[in-house]
């Protein structure tokens, strides 16, 4: 990890989890911690195999939306890259997930503890 200055509010002297990112020191920057450096192409494209390739949400196919899935942090930790803690989600669906975090948590720990999910 180098020091640098964060892009967003130019806060100094932290170490950053990639160079010329974002700090997480910041009100300006909370939602904006970068993932770490090991969650990276290929562990999204295990989630996405393991999901299907579907939004686990509204069942879209990648192929249908034209576009690779995001994947999703359950806990919305973003350091928190445990398989059982990511999911499958379209644009769409993703976006609807980052409001009203508490409902999502509960769907998504109903999803997890389902049947046959993972």
């Amino acid at each position: 990890m180098k020091d640098s200055s964060c892009r967003l509010c130019l806060f100094q002297g932290l170490p950053l989890l990639i160079k010329g990112e974002y700090c997480f020191t910041n009100k300006c920057c909370f939602n904006r911690i970068v993932h770490p450096v090991d969650f990276d192409f290929e562990l999204k494209e295990a989630i996405r195999d393991r999901d299907g390739r579907k939004c686990r949400i509204c069942d879209k196919s990648e192929e249908k939306n034209g576009y690779r899935l995001d994947v999703h942090h359950f806990d919305y930790d973003k350091m928190n890259k445990d398989e059982k803690n990511l999911i499958s989600l379209c644009h769409s669906c993703h976006k609807k997930v980052n409001f009203n975090k508490k409902k999502w948590m509960r769907f998504f720990d109903n999803l997890r503890d389902g049947e046959g999910y993972f």
